[in-house]
Order: C-alpha cells, then structure tokens, then sequence
C-alpha cells in the first residue's frame, strides 16, 4: 500500500501548512537522537505488518518517519545501533506512550513518531455506527494557533478520517483497518484526539463454541501447510539469519532418514535408560505415574502403549546422545543444524532433552510462551499436526480453549475447525497464526514467543530439544537467577568472540534494571 511520490510530495506539504497553522516553530532545530521507551507495544492492534522486518533502531526509525502509515515500532532488544532486532511497526501508538505499554516487558523498546495523522492508500470504510459527519474541520485546523499537543479536539469522537483533498469527512469511535478498499489514487487523511486513549481497531468477537464441522472442512483442513520448509543440511549460519533472529517457525525434513527402519521400543528404550532419565506417564482419566519406571514397565508389558496418553524421559548431560543414538540407531546423531546454546554455554554440556510418546488424539502444547527457550521437535514415528501462534496467550484478551458450556464433548477435537479459522487472519507481532503437518525424520523449529498445539493422528514417538539461543539475550537478562546471570557474564566477558554479545548483554542488563524502577514507581 505504498503512495505514489505525487501524493507523498503534497501530503508533507499539507504537514508543513499544518504545522504552521498550529504553531510549531519554524527555526531549524539541531537533530536530537530518537527517544525509545522502556516496554512493549501490546501485539494485536494497529499493527503495520508490511513494514515487519529486522532493522537497526536507526533504520527501523527513519523507515517509519518516511512512511506516511507508520506511528511507531517495538522489538524485544535494546537501542544498541550496531544490532539488528525483529520489529513489529504500528499504525497507531496514543500519545501518553508510557501508559500503552507493557511495562512487566522490560526487556523490549518502543519508539514512537510525533506525527498527528495517517495517511493510508485507499478508502476506510464506513462503520456504520458510532459516526459524526464533520463538514469544517479543516478550516478549524487552520484558524487553530496551537501546537497540536495544546489543540482542543471540537468532536465528540476522537477518530476523523477524509479523503484527501476533501473538506469534509466523518468521525468515529474506533478503526477497522480490515476493511481498507483500495483505491487508486486516492488517499485517505486520519486525525486522532492527541488526548483519547480510548481508540482501538475493531476485531470481530471469536466464537468458541466448539462442534464437528462437515468432513469436507475437515479434510481442507488437513491440507493447510503453511510453514516454509528447508532440508536438514541447512548451513548454521543461514538458519540463524533466516530463522532465529527473524523468529520464524521452520520444517526441516530428512533429519531422521533412518527413523522407518528403526525396531527399538519404547520397553526396550525405557530399559535402557531406567536411572539415566527421569520417566513419566500419563493414563486415562487423571491417572499418572511420576518416576516409578517399575510401575511404567508393567503397565507397558500387561496392557500395551494403549494403556497411556502420553510417556515422557528427560535427559540431561552426556545420557542426551546416548538416547539419540538409540533412537535415531547411529552414533554422532543429532537434531537439525548445530544452534549456539546459551545455558550449555554457561553449564558446559547440553542440559536437557526429552523423548515423548503420544497416543492417537492426545495433545502436545505451551499455552503461554516461555520467556527465552527455542525449540526443536524431531518426530520418529507417526504423525502430528501444529498449530503455532506468534504470541503469548497473556496478550490475547480472550481465551482461545473451546467454551466448554456450548462445545461438544469432544470439544477441543474440533479445535481446528471451528477457532482456528476464525484468528487465522489476525496478526501479532506483526505475524500470523500457522499450521504444518509432520511426518518421520522431519524436525519442525518453533522459537521463542510461539506457543504451540500439536495433535497426534496416529501413535507417536518424538524428540524434544529445547534451547536458548544467543538471540535471546534481552530474554536471559529479565528471568535467569542472579548467580546464572554472573557466570553468563563472567564467560562472555572472557572470550573474543562474544564480544559483541558481551556489550548486548551489558546494555540489556541495564534497560532490565531501569524498566523494573519504572514499574514499581508507576
């Protein structure tokens, strides 16, 4: 939705005669370095995912000053010029910023342009309600001999929008983006109350309800496979600029070539890490059996893997690439492309992994996202299909889970066909929800800030690697113990090849100080 150069040539020249009709000084100013906030922009509203990218501060706040729809941006990250960060760009930002924000988010900057309007390419459409048609606005703009912070909005509602080159045009409570119509060569100019802090972007209310849709829905929806694929070999270096740092979930298949000829089970695997891992089991009804490997084994040999919904062992230290070896049936076996591992960084050796079995229907799932861990899951044997969202569940203001009071018995079985479609078009963080279907020897990366929801169709055996990648700094900072956070300190400060990272980490630690002091203060 890019403006032709005319229409950008003449609306600067509208923001000129604005500015002096409203009395801002016409002294050239010396330029003063970009204030950022402490906290995070809430994901969800007003959100300019055309602009979504990885930037520089400095970047990121000259593309949205030359960019005419742009109010702002946030990344999880600290101003530091010489690092790029994921950054989720806004149409909208209030102008008491610091009330907006999510302060429990101190870890993540916003930067905010002082700009009073919009200007989108297209018509809004109409609301329909809540409207105030306005026929003189422009000429109180240029009676006006305020600044716009000083102005004295005359309308009842705090949103005006008209097309450019009109007088007059129409008010209203809220936005509905949604509905944009494009138009060619037409512009539409949008005001906001500088004090309302009650504007928000219109969303349609999500029905939980849960029921069986038709077969044929259900079958279209097996088909979705949105989230781009790569093969195992990827070179490390191009998954971390492509997929780490961009946070973007990724299919890597052939990971596990040998997985279909595999005659392990799960008895045999159980056996022969009895002490090497810590085992549990979850059985019918709320039934489960936490560490008893005795009890597991006998459930296995009497009733079969139909007797449980799900088995899991967690390994850790030199025990994880013996059971890779195990599974995967060679030595040196590992998940995907090698990534850099901050705990193991500071710990010397991988700390965890887990193997976990899935019965057919049963679920694999984090509700709410995990503030620094990436994760890998490498499926040995069956089939599972994702739904992954960009966001954690704390943000969304509604539940997502199915309404039990008007959902089926199996209600959330029909998850997929009746919720999903319905916040598949929504964006958070400047992303949209994805699902993907995985089948043996591939490895699906899902990063941090997704959570996920994984349902087997069939019996399943996988391999759960979860990490903390060295992107994640402004992460480790806010939530790792203040003795870990020593040590991290202490080995990148010693090594030449962290030292960008080391410099980062430093920057981050003190945002993360300064944002808490805010918190508590406010």
């Amino acid at each position: 939705m890019k403006l032709s150069k005319r229409i950008v040539l003449a609306l600067l020249f509208l923001i000129h005669v604005f500015n002096l009709t409203l009395g801002a000084k016409t002294k050239a100013k010396k330029t003063k370095k970009p204030k950022y906030f402490i906290g995070q922009v809430p994901p969800g509203q007003f959100e300019y995912s055309e602009l979504h990218g990885v930037y520089t501060p400095t970047e990121a706040t000259q593309l949205c000053e030359e960019d005419l729809q742009c109010a702002g941006f946030t990344f999880k990250g600290t101003p530091h010029e010489e690092q790029k960060y994921l950054t989720n760009f806004f149409h909208y930002i209030p102008k008491s910023v610091e009330k907006h924000l999510d302060h429990s988010r101190p870890e993540w900057s916003t930067y905010r342009n002082k700009r009073p309007f919009l200007a989108f390419s297209g018509l809004l459409a109409d609301p329909g309600t809540n409207t105030e048609n306005v026929e003189s606005f422009a000429n109180i703009l240029k009676s006006s001999s305020k600044t716009w912070e000083q102005f004295n909005w005359p309308l009842k509602m705090p949103v005006l929008s008209f097309k450019f080159g009109d007088a007059s045009g129409s008010a209203y409570a809220s936005l509905d983006l949604g509905q944009l119509k494009l138009e060619e060569k037409t512009t539409t100019m949008t005001f906001f109350d500088p004090n309302s802090n009650q504007i928000t972007e219109n969303h349609p209310v999500i029905n939980r309800c849960c029921v069986s849709s038709s077969a044929e829905s259900v079958e279209q929806m097996k088909s979705v496979d949105e989230v781009d694929k790569q093969r195992c070999d990827i070179e490390d270096r191009l998954f971390e600029n492509a997929f780490e740092i961009q946070r973007q979930p990724v299919l890597l298949t052939e990971c596990a070539a040998t997985c279909s000829k595999l005659n392990w089970t799960l008895s045999n695997l159980i056996r022969n890490f009895d002490t090497e891992a810590t085992w549990s089991a979850k059985m019918a009804g709320t039934r489960s059996i936490q560490g008893d490997v005795a009890k597991i084994l006998e459930t296995l040999s009497v009733e079969g893997t139909a007797a449980f919904k799900s088995v899991s062992g967690l390994f850790s230290g030199t025990a994880i690439d013996k059971m890779l070896a195990f599974v995967l049936d060679h030595e040196g076996a590992q998940i995907g492309p090698k990534t850099r591992d901050l705990a193991q960084t500071v710990k010397g050796e991988k700390t965890q992994m887990e193997f976990v079995m899935l019965s057919r229907g049963e679920m694999i799932e984090r509700e709410s996202a995990k503030l620094e861990s990436d994760s890998k899951f490498t499926l040995i044997s069956g089939k599972i299909s994702w739904l992954l969202l960009p966001m954690d569940s704390s943000t969304f203001k509604t539940s997502l889970s199915c309404n039990k009071k008007c959902s089926s018995s199996a209600g959330n079985v029909h998850f997929f066909e009746t919720v999903f479609p319905q916040i598949k078009t929504r964006i958070w963080n400047g992303k949209r929800s994805l699902v993907v279907h995985q089948r043996p020897g591939d490895t699906l990366y899902i990063p941090r800030d997704w959570i996920y929801l994984g349902v087997g169709h069939e019996p399943s055996n996988l391999v759960h690697d979860e990490f903390i990648s060295f992107q994640a700094l402004a992460d480790v900072a806010k939530s790792w113990h203040q003795g870990d956070l020593y040590k991290l300190k202490k080995v990148l400060g010693s090594h030449d090849n962290y030292r960008k990272e080391f410099r980062r980490f430093n920057v981050a630690l003190d945002q993360i100080v300064k944002g808490r002091k805010k918190s508590k203060n406010a």
